[in-house]
């Protein structure tokens, strides 16, 4: 699959989730430095080697796992042990903006949260200008030293105005 594929992949899951045909995953995503659940555990830091996963509390952590699962599977081709962290912490943040700026989270919209981003993610790698961190100190992505700790998501408004442009752009495929 090339990159530009990724991108028709990628209008397909948008016409999945806005259909309402959203799938949940027997599992709640854990990799990459990222967790999706239902509720975070305790904070009993214990110090290691890693550092503590990026997480995102949210009561549709099975459909969301599902949407990350896609997303790996999409995007296989382009990620490796040294951007998967930066990829997965991109969808996670903008999860996890979405549910802190939202004042009734629903489903479709965090969905698509994180969709608007993964299609940000294919531009820029077929643009070239996808980056990661080398080694993530702290679970730290490029993304947010480009562009401070709010990058990533730019509001509902946006995004929904982003999916209705990509519709028309891309109505014949």
């Amino acid at each position: 699959m090339d990159i530009k594929e990724v991108r028709n992949e990628l209008l397909k899951l948008h016409k999945i989730i806005d259909g309402g045909d959203i799938q949940i995953s027997d599992e709640e995503w854990g990799g990459a430095d990222v967790v999706i659940t239902k509720q975070k555990p305790k904070d009993d830091y214990v110090e290691t080697f890693y550092p503590s996963p990026r997480y995102v509390v949210t009561n549709y952590s099975h459909e969301l796992s599902w949407l990350f699962y896609k997303l790996r599977d999409i995007f296989s081709k382009f990620l490796d042990g040294t951007n998967k962290i930066e990829f997965f912490g991109r969808l996670a943040n903008s999860a996890n903006y979405y549910l802190i700026n939202s004042n009734k989270p629903n489903l479709k919209d965090l969905l698509n949260s994180v969709l608007h981003e993964a299609f940000s993610i294919q531009e820029e790698i077929e643009e070239g200008t996808f980056f990661a961190l080398p080694i993530a100190i702290g679970n730290q992505i490029y993304k947010e030293l480009e562009e401070g700790e709010n990058s990533g998501y730019l509001g509902i408004k946006e995004t929904k105005e982003f999916f209705e442009e990509m519709k028309r752009r891309y109505k014949d495929e």
